[in-house]
């Protein structure tokens, strides 16, 4: 599990390189001011090195630990003697270099009884192993917390896959909640028209039928599709009820040319139109008439579904009988709820003059948007 965390992280050297050109900008500021003194430079140039040369193994150390799975005691318990070690013979080389170069000790550098040095001890470097540690140990560190955040990234992106995943899985579910819905309203109604022996009105039904299940099953790929490809869904599921109804239903389109790329919810208006067909409309002798709008306002799409038909009669009756705005309807709000979230607006109105008044209000967004919100 660690290696396939490890083998999909980024690489650690742009952190290793960048750590490199702080510490040599670093070393190379605190060095200015002594610049003239040979011996000090020579010390700090090859301490640069040797702290290099060290990091790539404390990283080399640290990167196999991770990639074991190693609990950070156990790493600890690795890594503060391996760091100590190199920092103290970072320190070491570092003097043993400037004293073969220069060809003298430090004026403070003396033995244990304190007499100056005439040949190279290893104590010399002790005095400086604190900060030689400290620059070979801040590597681990910095590999450490590098990994740790990539690991927190990874794992706040499965949590987000994950819920992808999940929010997905409940679209089609409501989607394909939808879909025996409407299906087993239309067949309803052709059984009708073959009981009232209107076989030619039921075939042209049936033919209108099979091309509505068509459309619907080519939109299958995604949950939102362009508001055009939606209204001409529509206009198919309004041709079976035109047939079904013949003049008393009468419906009106006002669809503003710059809606018709809008990317809207697969489905989205069916149940609106069914429920006013089948509430508002059908029960009255004389039918009704069914208005669809479409309004783009800046960053908003709107959209309006309304009827004159029985209205609050109609909302009255399905009370009685304990239900509210129905599967469909319910089923567009719960869809609209995942995936939007509290970004959309959706009113059902039944004004008193009569019929229904539906308007949803959703982000406008085209599809070149989506692409770009989904990559982003």
């Amino acid at each position: 599990m660690n290696t396939e965390r490890t083998a999909r992280a980024p690489s650690f050297v742009p952190v290793l390189l960048g750590g490199w050109a702080l510490l040599i900008i670093g070393i190379a500021a605190g060095t200015l001011p002594m610049w003239s003194d040979r011996s000090f430079v020579v010390w700090r140039a090859a301490y640069t090195v040797c702290c290099i040369l060290a990091s790539l193994l404390v990283v080399a150390i640290c990167r196999e630990l991770w990639r074991r799975g190693a609990s950070l005691r156990v790493a600890a318990a690795v890594v503060m003697p391996v760091t100590l070690l190199l920092g103290f013979l970072c320190s070491a080389t570092a003097l043993y270099v400037e004293v073969q170069v220069n060809h003298i000790w430090p004026p403070a550098a003396t033995d244990g009884a304190g007499r100056p040095l005439t040949e190279f001890h290893w104590s010399v470097a002790m005095p400086a192993v604190a900060s030689g540690w400290f620059t070979v140990l801040l590597w681990a560190v910095l590999y450490y917390s590098f990994r740790h955040l990539v690991a927190l990234r990874d794992e706040r992106q499965r949590a987000l896959e994950a819920a992808a995943l999940a929010r997905d899985a409940e679209l089609r579910a409501l989607r394909y909640q939808l879909n025996p819905h409407f299906l087993f309203n239309t067949l309803n109604a052709i059984s009708t028209l073959v009981l009232r022996r209107e076989a030619r009105d039921a075939t042209r039904m049936i033919a209108r039928l099979g091309d509505l299940l068509r459309a619907t099953l080519e939109g299958e790929g995604g949950h939102e599709v362009a508001l055009a490809d939606e209204l001409a869904l529509t206009e198919q599921y309004l041709e079976i009820e035109k047939i079904r109804f013949g003049e008393r239903l009468r419906v009106q389109l006002e669809i503003a040319p710059d809606t018709l790329q809008a990317r809207v919810p697969h489905l989205l208006l069916q149940p609106f139109v069914e429920n006013a067909i089948r509430h508002g409309i059908a029960p009255r002798s004389e039918g009704g008439t069914l208005l669809l709008r479409t309004q783009r306002d800046r960053d908003r799409l709107r959209l309006g579904i309304s009827d004159d038909g029985l209205g609050r009669m109609a909302l009255h009756a399905r009370s009685l009988d304990g239900e509210h705005h129905g599967i469909g309807i319910d089923n567009a709000r719960a869809r609209l709820d995942r995936m939007y979230g509290g970004d959309y607006w959706l009113q059902i109105d039944y004004p008193a003059a009569g019929g229904c008044v539906v308007e949803i209000e959703l982000p406008f967004c085209t599809e070149d948007e989506a692409v770009l919100r989904r990559a982003s």
